[in-house]
């Protein structure tokens, strides 16, 4: 069976005669896995013996090939892990083996993580020169190790923490000479009580000492440059230490809770020592700080309760946080002058402190600096004005006992300062007093407040405040109290350094003391839309100016300055209208520093634009801008125009009036007027709106409203529009086109229309720019008609007179229908027209059958062809012949008012039961016979002429039948003397005019003249029928209004009587 497992070893030798990268072979107990095949390294991953020693082949073979041992491998953290303390679970190559020794060679370069963890027979280890890094508890309890020789050169592991820990048997480490690096946490955690640290070592990393609880003394390295952090902390048995002269810094937590260090020395070259370096040192009594540090950090020396006395340089600057918190039995302590902040907490609970000094360039104190303070009874503050205090800064200071010692002149500004209030006194150091103040120059005495013992010294140091240029030097005066300063920059603060001794050393207070200034002030005489004058008042004493002026812009940041040394006033030109401007004067004096007055500001005058309008027609408006330009240079002004705000499509130029023309009646157009001028651009006015016009076109109220015609009246007005046509329409619907349209007329009598019925008017006028605006529809109705049918009369046995009244302005298209009255309506009536007398219808039926009965009704057919229809009436004709006289009446004349001696008169016949053989009409006068005229048919009308003027003639209406005449009733006329159709005046006695002649609905007739009685007139039209008739009291200067609202459109006369005297005018009505 053995030979057959070497056969096969055999087998695979000669076939794989090497092996890949990663894969592990075993050589004397010692598991090996190829690192390189390149560089040929392997590392150690496993000891497989049982040996109490081991040594570790430098180079191994394997397939003939020599492979360099460089690691011994440990523990491999997973992907994401972090080590953060002692690891007891896991293997590393040699984990609790039973050794007693191990000789690791020098090409071994890394030592993995728990590599030697748990070989607890160990009892010495060498590290060689060449390791680099040390991995996580590499030798945890590893207890009987007794000796450790370390010659690492150049171990940098920063992972090495406890890499001795539990080593309870440890005795002695020896450091090689070549080691001038101890790498980090290399034995932290041991339980050495002594070490020696050879003189190459330049650097000790971070924990290399760590909680070694029992180490008591330690031998550092005369080279040794850095420790650094946590190095010695808790160290709690280390009690002397010697710090090298060449030591520059210690590191964070170097030396904290290091309980038992009652003394340490720091090396002056050391410029810097970490936070809470010293911290928690509980037995450490005093400390010196080095010369070369600048600052101490915070906490440094925190509960450092035995501290008891503190030398700090002069070189520091900054006390950091809590650095001083704590130290419960330091009753004093000196700040160097150099100070300037000191940390939140920094004296807090140091409960011995009695006094503190806070020098003068300190400028401020944060949180809590002197909490619970509790002797603190006086505090020297040697900053002029150390304002920057928190609130907190004093609290648990009992400030009712504790005295507050500040520089002369400022025990005023620290009562009243937040923070500092509350304190027992407010004691002033030493006294000034200014004794002369000018622009250049300063006079003033110090000298040491008698009432406490301190010292001043002898001279100053000034300078300007903010300025770079160093200190200047001042003695007193003979006197040794009074200084006297020169040269000086008016308006200016001066910082007086001065020495005091307090507690026997000397510190520098501050005061302030600050030149006169030199007076300034401007105003504005006047201001125009480009311009300001500006008139400047300068207070200039001792001072010497280089240059004064004025200063002026659109900003406090954006400005222009003018220089007028030799003058007070000056005008700012080129501005900008409406725009604020800011404006002041300046000086410069000699030394270059710039004075201001406070700045003013003044907007100069706007350059404005407004616009209106007037004269608004249909097609055209003008308008008109006012422009406020003042002295601004207009460039251009005008207007612009269109439909829309905002949206204009047209500008006219160079003008302040315009007539807009070629517009659209009742449209709103925008309008606005602008001007531009060189110095502020465009300038525009708001927004304005007019309408033009509308074309009008209104309907009246009908008139003469009858049964059968209206008088329908319109009215337009198309202003400048071009006119085309206007006219009236007129119909029974609103609808379609069942209208008539007459042009050319807004002035129309409808006839032929039906009684009782509803029509519709309206007025139209057509423009070139509109065209068709037509007006409401507006309706009339005409008057129902009245037929009544009266009984008959003048009844024979064959003939009889058939009646009917009625009520309608038509002059014909009237009758009667009758017929038997029993006969069937299929029989035709019979139809017979008959004329309107009086609003009375007659007709003599002849040719009857006798004894019978016959009804009848009487009608109206309009012009439209509706007839209209009053109730059947019976009657009965006479059994005998009956007679029966003629109907006959005298009617009303027209004399023609333009001759005079023309008459037509009008006269009605209807016969009896006899038939009418001459009819007509005799008329008379006393120096003229009876005349007869003859005439015919029902309604009676003949004109005669050559009538003597101014006579007085009767008339009636005859008609002759075989039984005799019959007569109408009598009626007579005057005629009268021709006058024409123009004025003319018969007598001088009165004048008559009429005004307007009319286009209104009324004119006045004025007479002159007529002085006493009364006046009558009377209003004739063309045909000289008579309107109306009137009278009224003559006046000297008579005016009788005349109503033309009812006239239709033409000529009339007015005939006027005063007294003996007729004057005829003529007036025309045009609507």
């Amino acid at each position: 069976m053995k030979k057959f497992y070497l056969f096969l070893f055999y087998i695979i030798f000669i076939t794989q005669p090497s092996k890949s990268e990663g894969t592990t072979f075993i050589l004397d107990n010692l598991q090996y896995k190829i690192i390189s095949e390149i560089d040929k390294t392997v590392e150690i991953t496993k000891y497989l013996g049982q040996e109490s020693s081991c040594i570790i082949p430098s180079f191994v073979k394997e397939n003939n090939i020599d492979y360099k041992v460089v690691s011994i491998t440990g523990y491999t953290y997973q992907s994401g892990s972090s080590f953060s303390g002692p690891i007891y679970d896991y293997e590393g190559a040699f984990f609790s083996a039973r050794l007693t020794s191990v000789i690791i060679p020098e090409t071994v370069t890394n030592i993995g993580n728990r590599a030697f963890a748990y070989c607890r027979s160990l009892k010495s280890i060498t590290i060689p020169e060449n390791i680099i890094n040390i991995g996580d508890a590499a030798f945890q309890d590893c207890y009987s190790i007794e000796t450790i020789n370390f010659n690492a050169i150049n171990c940098k592991s920063a992972k090495s923490l406890y890499s001795f820990q539990s080593t309870s048997h440890l005795k002695k480490v020896t450091i090689g000479e070549k080691v001038t690096r101890i790498p980090s946490g290399i034995f932290a955690s041991t339980l050495l009580m002594n070490i020696v640290i050879p003189d190459n070592v330049i650097s000790i990393d971070e924990s290399a000492f760590y909680n070694m609880k029992k180490l008591e003394s330690i031998i550092l390295p005369r080279k040794l440059e850095y420790l650094d952090d946590n190095v010695f902390k808790g160290c709690q048995s280390l009690s002397t230490i010697f710090l090298p002269p060449n030591l520059i810094s210690i590191g964070n937590y170097t030396f904290e809770d290091c309980t038992n260090l009652d003394h340490i020395e720091l090396p002056n070259k050391i410029t810097n020592i970490g936070y809470s370096a010293f911290k928690g040192c509980t037995k450490l009594s005093s400390i010196n700080i080095p010369t070369n540090m600048t600052k101490i950090e915070g906490y440094t020396f925190f509960d450092c309760y035995n501290l008891c006395s503190i030398t700090m340089s002069d070189n520091i600057q900054s006390i950091g946080y809590g650095t001083f918190s704590g130290c419960s039995k330091l009753s004093s302590i000196e700040i160097p002058n150099k100070v300037k902040n000191i940390g939140a907490y920094a004296f807090s609970n140091c409960t011995e402190l009695t006094s503190i000094i806070l020098p003068n360039e300190i400028t401020s104190l944060e949180d809590y600096t002197f909490q619970d303070c509790k002797k603190l009874s006086t505090i020297y503050v040697c900053n002029r004005h150390l304002n920057n205090v928190k609130r907190t800064a004093f609290e648990g200071v009992y400030k009712a006992t504790c005295k507050l010692y500040v520089p002369g002149g400022t025990s005023f500004i620290y009562k009243n300062t937040p923070n500092w209030q509350g304190f027992n006194q407010y004691i002033e150091m030493y006294n000034i007093d200014i004794t002369n103040a000018t622009q250049t120059k300063i006079s003033f005495t110090m000298t040491p407040n008698k009432n406490i013992h301190l010292d001043l010294e002898k001279g100053i140091k000034y300078k300007a405040q903010n300025s770079e240029s160093s200190y200047e030097i001042q003695q007193p005066e003979e006197d040794e109290v009074t200084y006297k300063l020169i040269n000086l920059i008016p308006a200016t603060k001066y910082n007086i350094i001065n020495s005091i001794k307090i507690q026997e050393q000397i510190y520098d207070t501050s005061l302030e003391i600050e030149t006169q200034t030199i007076e300034m002030s401007v105003s504005c005489n006047k201001i125009t839309q480009t311009k300001i004058d500006l008139r400047g008042v300068f207070v200039i004493e001792d001072a010497i100016i280089a240059d004064k002026g004025f200063q002026y812009g659109i900003s406090k940041t954006d400005y222009n300055s003018k220089s007028s040394i030799e003058s007070t006033s000056t005008t700012i030109t080129d501005l900008i209208p409406n725009t604020i401007y800011y404006y002041r004067t300046y000086i410069k004096t000699k030394e270059g520093k710039l004075l201001y007055s406070d700045w003013i500001s003044e907007t100069t005058k706007p350059v404005t634009a407004t616009a209106s309008y007037n004269s608004i027609t249909q097609l055209s408006a003008t308008l008109q801008s006012m422009i406020k330009s003042g002295d601004a240079t207009v460039i251009d002004k005008g207007f612009q125009y269109g439909l829309y705000e905002n949206e204009y499509n047209t500008q006219i130029s160079d003008t302040t009036k315009y007539k807009l023309t070629g517009l659209k009646p009742n449209t709103t157009y925008y309008y606005r007027s602008y001007v531009i001028t060189k110095e502020g651009g465009r300038i525009n006015s708001k927004w304005y709106i007019f309408k033009t016009l509308s074309i009008i076109a209104e309907t009246k109220s009908a008139t003469d409203i009858a049964q059968t015609h209206a008088i329908i009246k319109g009215y337009v007005n198309f202003g400048d529009a071009t006119f085309i046509e206007k006219g009236l329409q007129f119909g029974t619907s609103t609808f379609g086109s069942d209208y008539l349209t007459k042009k050319d007329t807004l002035n129309w009598k409808i006839t032929n229309l039906n009684p009782n019925t509803t029509y519709y008017y309206r007025s139209y006028v057509k423009t070139k720019e509109s065209g068709i605006t037509y007006s409401s529809w507006t309706n009339l109705k005409t008057l129902s008609i009245k037929i009544i049918s009266q009984p008959a009369d003048a009844i024979s046995n064959t003939s009889v007179t058939i009646n009917a009244n009625v009520d309608c302005d038509a002059e014909s298209g009237y009758g009667f229908e009758w017929r038997k009255y029993d006969a069937p309506d299929l029989v035709p009536s019979n139809i017979v027209q008959a004329e309107k007398r009086k609003n009375k219808l007659a007709f003599r039926l002849t040719n009857l059958t006798p004894s019978t009965y016959y009804k009848y009704r009487a009608f109206y057919k309009s012009g439209s062809g509706n007839t209209f229809y009053s109730e059947w009436i019976a009657f009965g004709t006479a059994d005998i012949p009956v007679l029966v006289a003629p109907t006959v009446e005298t009617l009303f004349y027209d004399l023609n008012r333009e001759k005079g001696i023309e008459v037509i008169l009008h006269g009605y016949v209807i016969a009896g039961s006899e038939n009418i053989l001459q009819q007509g009409f005799e008329y008379w006068s006393t120096n003229i016979i009876h005349k007869e005229v003859l005439s015919t048919g029902t309604n009676m009308q003949i004109e005669i002429k050559e009538l003597q003027p101014s006579t007085i003639y009767k008339y009636r209406a005859f008609a002759k039948t075989a039984s005799g005449v019959t007569y109408g009733e009598e009626y007579e006329f005057t005629t009268g003397i021709v006058t024409g159709i123009n004025n003319f005046i018969i007598t001088d006695e009165i004048q008559i005019s009429l005004s307007p002649n009319p286009v209104q609905t009324e004119t006045i007739l004025q007479i002159t003249g007529a002085e006493s009685g009364m006046i009558h007139y009377t209003i004739y039209d063309l045909n000289g029928h008579q309107l109306f008739s009137d009278e009224k009291k003559a006046t000297i200067n008579i005016k009788i209004p005349i109503n033309i609202q009812n006239l239709s459109k033409g000529m009339y006369f007015i005939r006027i009587i005063y007294r003996n005297s007729i004057k005829t005018i003529k007036m025309i009505v045009e609507q």
